[in-house]
C-alpha cells in the first residue's frame, strides 16, 4: 500500500496494517460484494466496486477500486493489484443533490393551483410572473398582475399583511420559509383561504436570484377544520360539564384525557393524572389483572363494552363505576385507544344492598306476622287458665310451682314472638318522651347482675338531658341484649362501657357513613373489649337466627330484635369491630325539641273488680272461654259473641245495658272495627277495648289511635287485662 492509501485509511505506517485483513474495515453492507470482487480476481477476472469503509480512526469514506490479478512466470495468479480512488466528496454531493431533488419533488406534489416567479437582484424583487392558473384562485389574470406589481399584496387580507411580509423577508434574507396560510380578497370581493409556499433559487455562488411561490386554495379545508375544531370543542365542553366520568386511554392504558368530574371524584389534579397508567393508578390490586385483560380484549374486538369495576381515589376510598367503553380509531382505521364514560353507582349499590337486606327482613316479618295471631291465641289460653288455676290455689299447694313454671315458659314464648315482631318492626310500640340518661341510670343495677363481677362495667351519661320519643321498655331490652352479647364476648373478663351523648348528623356525616337523615340525635354507645368480629360476621349479625354461639346457647334473635326496635324508633344502629379489638355498637335516636320534657312518673294502679256488663266478641272459642271465666270471677256480667255480626246483634238486643265492648279486631263475617262503627251509630259514647294477636301492620295501628279506641296485645295477661278494662271504664 502506498502513502496515499495509508492516508485514506488513517494508518500511521505500513507496519500498522501489514498482514491485517481488510474486511473488518469495509462497511458491513458491502463486505459480501468486496469478498466477491476478491474471489473474482483470484479466478482471473478483473473488476470494479464502489464501497464504503471506516478508517482506523473512525472516519467514514467512500472508495472506488479496480482490482486486477497478478500472475507469476508460470501464469499462476499470486496477487491482486488494486487501484483505489477516494470518492467521498462526490458521494456526498450526490446525496445532497438527491435530498434537494426530494425536497423539490415534495414541493411539486404540494402544488395545486398556480405558481408565481419573482426575479431578484441585490435581494430586491425586480420582476414577477404569474401562471395563467392564477385566475382560478384570485380571479385576476396574469396580465393584471403584470400591470400592477403590488396587486398581490393588495389582494392579501389586511389582517394577514404582516404574515405575508415576514415570509417575503425570510426568503430575501437567504432562508427557506415554512408555508403559511392566509386570506385573500378575490376580484369579486369574496374571501378565500390560501396556503403559500416559497422555494428560493441560488446561482453557483449561493446568491439568491429568484424564488417561486406556490399557491393553493384551502378554503374548503379550513372550513372543515374549523367545523371539526368547533365540534371537538363542543364535545370537550360536553365531557367537561356532564356529571359523568370521561376518560381516554392510549394503547398502553395511559390516560390521555380525563374530565373535571373525574378529577373531583378521585381527588387528583389533571397534571397528576394525565399520562399516568390507568390500571396502576386507579384500579385496586384485586381487580387490576382482570381490568387489563378486559382492556386488551376490548381493543382486539373493537366493540363497545359495558363493564363495572371499582376505582380507588387519592384518599384510598373505593367507588363503584359502571362503564360504557368504545374503541377509538385513527383516519386509517387503526385502533388508537379507548374512550370510557362512567357512572358512579357507589351509593346506588349501597342502596341496593340495603334494599336486599330490607327485603330479607320483610320476608321474616311476614313469617312472624303470619304465625303471631294463632300463636298468641294459644298463649292467651295457656296464660289465662294458668292464672285462674293459680288464683284458686293456696300458697302452700305443692302443685303451685308447676303452674308458675307454665307461666314462666309462656312468658318466654311471648318474648320470642315479640322478638320476631321487633325484628320485622311490626310490634306495637308505646312512644313516650323519655330521657336517655334516665334509661341508663335505671338499667345500671340490672346490667351489673347480668354481666358478672369479672367485667368492669361503666356508664357515662351526657351533661344535659337527651329527650327522645321512645318505648322505654323496648330500648331497655335492646341495651340488655347488647350487654349480654358483650358479656359472652369477654369470657375472661374485660371492660363494658355504655355512654350517651348528643351528635349532629349533617351531609358530610351521611356521605361518610352512608346512613342517616340530617338532625340532632342522642347516641348510645355500647363498647366492649372482647374478642371482636370479622367482616363476614359483622355483615350478618342483624339477621334473625344468625349466631356464633354453640347450639342451645342462643336463638340468634337478640340482635335482630335490637335492629328492629331501633328501626321502628326511626333510629339507626351501626357496629365497629375487628378481631381481637373488641366491638362498639352505636345507636342513633332522633332528639325531640328543647321544649319537650317527659311526663312525671305515676304510681302503679291497683287491679280492682267491677259489676258492669261487658260484651265479649272473640271468634276463638278457647280464648273466649278463658276471658269469660276471668271477667265473671272479677264480678263483671259477660255477654258472648262469636264474631262481629253476632256482636252487633247482641248489642242491639241489649242496648242500654252494655257498658263496654271487649272485641277482637280480625274476625270472620264482620271485623271488629266494622262492628264498632255500626255500634257507634246506635250508642256514640260506647266504650270499647280491642284485643289483637296480629302485628301492627295487619291492623293499621294509626286508625286505632283515635279518641275512644283502646287496644291491648295478645297473649293477654289477666292482671293487665283487668287493669285496662278498669281504666277504660273509669275514664
Amino acid at each position: 500500500m502506498n502513502r496515499i492509501g495509508l492516508e485514506m485509511i488513517e494508518a500511521e505506517s505500513l507496519d500498522q496494517v501489514r498482514g491485517q485483513c481488510v474486511y473488518p474495515m469495509v462497511s458491513e453492507e458491502y463486505r459480501e460484494a468486496f469478498k466477491s470482487l476478491t474471489q473474482d480476481v483470484f479466478k482471473g477476472r478483473s473488476g470494479t466496486l464502489e464501497f464504503k469503509m471506516i478508517g482506523l480512526k473512525g472516519r467514514p469514506l467512500w472508495l472506488f477500486t479496480k482490482a486486477v490479478p497478478l500472475r507469476n512466470e508460470k501464469g499462476q495468479i499470486v496477487l491482486s493489484l488494486s487501484v483505489t480512488i477516494d470518492i467521498t466528496e462526490r458521494k456526498e454531493m450526490e446525496e445532497a443533490l438527491q435530498k434537494n431533488e426530494e425536497r423539490y419533488r415534495r414541493i411539486t406534489e404540494a402544488i395545486t393551483d398556480y405558481i408565481y416567479t419573482v426575479r431578484v437582484e441585490n435581494r430586491r424583487p425586480v420582476e414577477t410572473r404569474h401562471s395563467e392558473a392564477c385566475v382560478a384562485v384570485t380571479g385576476f389574470t396574469s396580465r393584471e398582475f403584470a400591470e400592477d406589481p403590488y396587486l398581490w399584496i393588495k389582494m392579501v387580507s389586511e389582517e394577514d399583511h404582516d404574515l405575508v411580509r415576514e415570509q417575503a423577508e425570510e426568503v430575501l434574507s437567504g432562508k427557506t420559509p415554512d408555508p403559511i396560510e392566509h386570506r385573500i380578497i378575490r376580484k369579486n370581493g369574496s374571501m378565500r383561504w390560501v396556503e403559500s409556499a416559497v422555494v428560493p433559487h441560488y446561482d453557483m455562488n449561493g446568491t439568491l436570484i429568484s424564488y417561486d411561490g406556490i399557491v393553493r386554495d384551502i378554503t374548503e379545508r379550513r372550513i372543515a377544520e374549523e367545523a371539526l375544531l368547533a365540534s371537538e370543542k363542543k364535545c370537550r365542553d360536553l365531557l367537561e360539564n356532564i356529571q359523568l366520568i370521561a376518560v381516554l386511554l392510549d394503547l398502553k392504558g395511559n390516560i390521555t384525557f380525563c374530565n373535571d368530574y373525574f378529577l373531583r371524584l378521585t381527588g387528583w389534579s389533571r397534571d397528576e393524572a394525565l399520562n399516568r397508567n390507568w390500571f396502576d393508578m386507579f384500579l385496586p390490586e384485586d381487580v387490576k389483572g382482570y381490568g387489563k385483560s378486559v382492556f386488551r380484549a376490548n381493543i382486539t374486538r373493537g366493540t363497545i363494552l359495558h363493564n363495572e369495576n371499582p376505582i380507588i381515589t387519592r384518599q384510598g376510598v373505593l367507588r363503584q363505576i359502571v362503564w360504557d367503553i368504545a374503541v377509538l380509531h385513527d383516519s386509517d382505521g387503526n385502533v388508537t385507544g379507548t374512550a370510557g364514560i362512567g357512572i358512579d353507582v357507589t351509593e346506588h349499590r349501597m342502596l341496593e344492598e340495603q334494599l336486599r337486606q330490607a327485603q330479607k327482613m320483610e320476608a321474616i316479618g311476614h313469617l312472624a306476622g303470619g304465625i303471631a295471631h294463632d300463636f298468641n291465641n294459644i298463649l292467651s289460653a295457656i296464660v289465662g287458665y294458668a292464672h285462674l288455676t293459680l288464683m284458686k290455689m293456696k300458697d302452700n299447694d305443692p302443685l303451685r310451682i308447676n303452674i308458675e313454671h307454665i307461666l314462666a315458659s309462656s312468658g318466654r314464648a311471648a318474648s320470642l314472638i315479640q322478638s320476631l315482631l321487633a325484628f320485622s318492626r311490626k310490634q306495637i310500640i308505646l312512644l313516650k318522651l323519655v330521657d336517655i340518661n334516665e334509661i341508663l341510670y335505671d338499667i345500671k343495677t340490672i346490667l351489673c347482675r347480668i354481666i358478672g363481677e369479672d367485667i368492669d362495667f361503666k356508664t357515662d351519661t351526657a351533661v344535659k338531658r337527651l329527650i327522645v320519643k321512645a318505648d322505654k321498655s323496648q330500648i331497655e331490652q335492646a341495651l340488655m341484649n347488647l350487654a349480654t352479647n358483650a358479656r359472652d364476648a369477654m369470657p375472661h373478663g374485660g371492660t363494658l362501657t355504655i355512654s350517651a351523648e348528643e351528635v349532629e348528623i349533617n351531609g358530610r356525616f351521611i356521605q361518610m357513613h352512608q346512613f342517616g337523615e340530617p338532625g340532632r340525635y342522642a347516641v348510645i354507645t355500647v363498647a366492649d373489649t372482647g374478642v371482636g368480629m370479622d367482616e363476614k360476621t359483622k355483615k350478618n349479625i342483624f339477621e334473625p337466627f344468625f349466631t356464633t354461639k354453640e347450639v342451645g346457647k342462643g336463638t340468634g334473635l337478640g340482635l335482630a330484635m335490637v335492629y328492629g326496635t331501633i328501626k321502628q324508633h326511626n333510629g339507626y344502629i351501626n357496629v365497629y369491630s375487628e378481631p381481637g379489638k373488641g366491638t362498639t355498637f352505636k345507636i342513633y335516636l332522633p332528639l325531640e325539641g328543647p321544649g319537650e320534657q317527659p311526663a312525671e312518673k305515676k304510681g302503679a294502679s291497683t287491679v280492682s273488680a267491677g259489676t258492669e256488663t261487658i260484651l265479649l266478641v272473640e271468634d276463638e272459642e278457647i280464648v273466649r272461654a278463658i276471658m269469660r271465666s276471668l271477667l265473671e270471677e272479677s264480678g263483671y256480667t259477660v255477654l258472648e259473641a262469636t264474631d262481629g255480626e253476632d256482636g252487633l246483634r247482641l248489642f242491639k238486643e241489649n242496648r242500654g245495658k252494655i257498658n263496654l265492648v271487649l272485641s277482637d279486631i280480625i274476625m270472620p263475617k264482620m271485623q271488629g272495627r266494622e262492628m264498632y262503627e255500626e255500634i257507634k251509630k246506635i250508642a256514640p259514647d260506647i266504650k270499647i277495648l280491642f284485643i289483637s294477636g296480629y302485628p301492627a301492620d295487619f291492623i293499621d295501628q294509626k286508625s286505632f289511635s283515635e279518641k275512644g279506641k283502646n287496644i291491648i296485645d295478645k297473649p293477654v295477661i289477666p292482671d293487665e287485662l283487668l287493669r285496662k278494662i278498669r281504666e277504660v271504664l273509669d275514664n
